[in-house]
């Protein structure tokens, strides 16, 4: 029944870890740095841990661009996400 759900959300519900493992590129300089593997909840829990930054899902400005997550779903497929630095308000 919970075939549809990421892997990391799956073991949540079925009693497992709900730590998922995530590969981080760091794209906050103009050189990109090697991959990090990181234990974590979710992208941006992955980012914070590996980075130390506050990092969200949306933004418009490339000039924010902190990382990109890449995580293994249950059925195999890659997803990334890219995460940009907060703006502090």
């Amino acid at each position: 029944m919970l075939w549809f759900l990421p892997r990391l959300v799956r073991g949540f519900f079925a009693g497992g870890s709900a730590l998922g493992q995530f590969r981080l590129i760091d794209l906050r300089s103009g050189v990109i740095d090697a991959e990090q593997i990181v234990e974590a909840r979710s992208p941006e829990d992955a980012a914070a841990k590996a980075l130390g930054e506050k990092v969200i899902r949306g933004g418009q400005n490339r000039n924010r661009m902190v990382c990109r997550v890449y995580w293994e779903e249950a059925n195999g497929q890659v997803s990334m996400v890219r995460l940009y630095r907060a703006v502090e308000e």
